[in-house]
């Protein structure tokens, strides 16, 4: 609760800056930008993510872009509040989620297991169902 609550006070003071140099801008013209708010779940590779929302960055007029990481039930929250538009995640919406969201598969990659060679021998027979450990 307190990671929730420590989310919003920053977006609360972020939002006051902002407002703060506008005005001293004082520039009626000058809009505030799009603003895109993503959450990108814990386990999901930050490289992956940046690669994902780098065309975000080059867009005109540019676009204000909002990461949040966090655990899958947390990112649903706020996206369920209308506080992200979309969650980067490594795997589809599942459980027992109140409302309804779509889940998209944008790629996918493969799996590496890294082993030493003593332990490798001893896992290659009936790989992967070796991995479970009693």
């Amino acid at each position: 609760m307190g990671q929730l609550a420590l989310g919003y006070a920053e977006e609360i003071f972020s939002l006051g800056t902002e407002f703060i140099h506008a005005v001293k801008q004082q520039d009626p013209s000058r809009k505030r930008p799009l603003r895109l708010a993503i959450g990108v779940e814990d386990s999901f590779p930050k490289l992956l993510s940046y690669e994902i929302l780098k065309p975000v960055l080059s867009l005109e007029p540019p676009v204000q872009l909002v990461c949040r990481e966090g655990k899958a039930d947390e990112l649903l929250a706020r996206l369920a509040v209308y506080r992200l538009e979309a969650i980067l995640a490594d795997e589809p919406a599942t459980g027992g989620i109140k409302f309804k969201v779509f889940s998209h598969r944008l790629g996918k990659s493969a799996v590496a297991i890294c082993a030493k060679p003593p332990l490798a021998r001893t896992l290659r027979n009936g790989f992967p169902r070796s991995l479970v450990f009693a």
